[in-house]
């Protein structure tokens, strides 16, 4: 369905009038200009029935497309305005049977709502669910536009016969009406849908609600559908895109006329509703003086793109064709010439881009100041400075705002105090860390022994029990750890060894006998060390019974202990 708007009055009515007798409000039709004429006319084209999904694209040049496509096969509309005229696309609300797409307009400073109707056939939904439909959507507020298919037969607005959604249509009508709804209807009087070439039949209309300017429309006879596209004029032009504009605000003259202006306005005496909205006036009044005053604005410049010439023209649509057919049939040849046709375009463009560029720099000239404007364009840097608003205060100075944000990246990047505890058991001093050697070993004072063997009490005490046997039992650990504490010593080697030894048999056996150091050098291994301290006991055993028990007292406190299982030692007495 053609929408076309006209920029003039419509012509006067025919002679030829048709006004059905049921219909509560009917406006004739008017004589509509002939379809030659559109091309001349700012068209906005509403169709029904699209049978788009929503992978399909549609693309019209210089149009805007508004899309609701259905979900299965068949239905959906849609609505191509133009791009010259500016329209808000307005919020849908669920219905369960009629399908829409809805954009406002803006008419002499009159918002106005069209409406792209598809109402399939009755079939899948009763009539309760159709009138409800109905009523939501000619109860919307404004002035409202319904055009489409709505498959409503009845003889009121000129069809041959009535079906049911007719019935219905032409009994929400009259309701409304009743109500004070002022719902107009406009039919074309002549067929729009040919059945199978065999029958003809109103389908497609037009209802308005709360419009009240003359509408002319008519069916015309130009393209090849089963529907033939309904055409009607409104009685003004739309209102086009509004002049895009920017603004430059000097803040230094906004902020003297504020503080030149603000003391004409009183303190505020009372606190009640009226004084408090008067008051908010004055202020309001106030900062738009200033925004006026301080303000310049300026039309933004459109800067479109230049023609493109007739050649690449050509190239871009050999490329759209070989992306059809690669599309279509998956042929990897369409691909690289689609691929060859995009890179030549792309060269194509640069050079006649480069080409306007050129020849614009040559254009230029020293006598009609052209040349000054085109290096004050490309050297000038036109960045607007914004306040800052800082402790409720609006900040314009370049320096105090740079010294705001100094100090605020100061305060940020400062790491904040960290209160560790120390603990005493810790050692915080490197210098301490550091190894200091003794150069001679402290000697162990005997009350550190003492003191040592009253902390940690062993089960045995060979004061009460020195049987040499029990001794001659535990010697070779004794040996074994003893050597170092003995000696004050951490290593264990065969030269330390070699003197606990001699020192031993001397405290023992009484006599000046040394241990050979090749007999130790046998026994270098820490787990064979024993065996040596056996063959010891074996050659000193008939001494054992003189040892000094301060000695064993000493080694036994000295050698580690494991958790033996208690057996009862043998008295024997050798």
């Amino acid at each position: 369905m053609l929408i076309p708007t006209s920029l003039h009055s419509p012509p006067p009515p025919t002679a030829k009038q048709f006004y059905p007798p049921s219909l509560p409000t009917f406006v004739p039709p008017d004589q509509p200009p002939d379809s030659d004429d559109l091309i001349s006319w700012t068209v906005n084209i509403i169709n029904q029935e699209t049978f788009l999904s929503k992978n399909k694209n549609l693309f019209i040049p210089t149009y805007t497309i508004i899309r609701n496509d259905r979900p299965t096969r068949g239905g959906g509309v849609v609505i191509a305005i133009s791009s010259e005229l500016a329209f808000n696309i307005l919020p849908r609300i669920i219905l369960n049977v009629i399908e829409y797409v809805d954009i406002s307009i803006i008419c002499n400073n009159e918002t106005i709502h069209i409406f792209s109707i598809y109402i399939p056939p009755r079939r899948k939904y009763t009539g309760v669910a159709f009138q409800n439909d109905l009523i939501k959507l000619f109860q919307l507020p404004g002035k409202n536009l319904f055009a489409g298919d709505w498959n409503s037969k009845h003889t009121a607005w000129g069809c041959k016969a009535s079906n049911p959604n007719g019935n219905d249509l032409l009994k929400i009508i009259n309701n409304l009406n009743a109500d004070f709804h002022n719902i107009t209807f406009h039919s074309p009087n002549q067929p729009t849908h040919i059945h199978n070439a065999t029958s003809a039949d109103l389908l497609d209309f037009l209802i308005a609600i709360n419009y009240h300017h003359p509408i002319s429309i008519q069916a015309i006879y130009d393209f090849d559908s089963d529907h033939l596209p309904i055409i009607f004029n409104l009685d003004h032009a739309p209102t086009s895109s509004p002049i895009r504009s920017t603004t430059k605000i000097n803040w230094t003259k906004f902020h003297e006329f504020l503080q030149n202006h603000i003391h004409y306005i009183p303190l505020l005496q009372e606190t009640t509703p009226v004084h408090i909205d008067a008051q908010t006036k004055l202020i309001s009044d106030l900062f738009a003086s200033a925004k006026i005053c301080s303000s310049k604005t300026t039309p933004k410049l459109n800067h479109q793109n230049p023609k493109l010439p007739k050649h690449i023209l050509d190239l871009i649509s050999q490329r759209n064709r070989h992306r059809r057919h690669y599309n279509t049939y998956k042929n990897p040849k369409d691909k690289i010439l689609y691929q060859l046709a995009k890179n030549t375009i792309r060269k194509e463009i640069k050079a006649f881009r480069n080409n306007i560029w050129n020849d614009k720099l040559s254009s230029l000239n020293f006598e009609d100041n052209s040349l000054w404007q085109m290096a004050k364009s490309l050297s000038s840097n036109n960045k607007t400075s914004l306040p800052l608003l800082h402790k409720n205060t609006y900040i314009s100075d370049p320096r105090i705002k740079a010294n705001i944000f100094a100090k605020h990246l100061q305060s940020v990047m400062t790491a904040p105090p960290l209160n560790i505890k120390q603990d005493l058991n810790i050692i915080h001093n490197s210098s301490a860390l550091k190894f200091t050697p003794i150069s001679e070993p402290k000697p162990i004072h005997p009350s550190e022994i003492n003191n040592l063997k009253n902390r940690h009490p062993h089960p045995h005490n060979f004061e009460q029990n020195s049987n040499p046997s029990h001794f001659k039992t535990q010697i070779p650990r004794l040996i074994l750890y003893g050597a170092p504490i003995t000696f004050n010593t951490s290593k264990v080697n065969i030269k330390n060894i070699e003197k606990f030894y001699n020192n031993l048999i001397r405290q023992v056996t009484n006599s000046n006998r040394l241990v050979r150091l090749s007999e130790i050098k046998k026994y270098h291994n820490l787990g064979t060390m024993c065996d040596l301290a056996r063959k010891i006991i074996l050659k000193f055993k008939s001494k054992l019974a003189n040892v000094n028990n301060d000695i064993i007292n000493k080694l036994w406190c000295s050698a580690p202990r494991k958790k033996r299982k208690k057996t009862r030692l043998k008295n024997t007495q050798e």
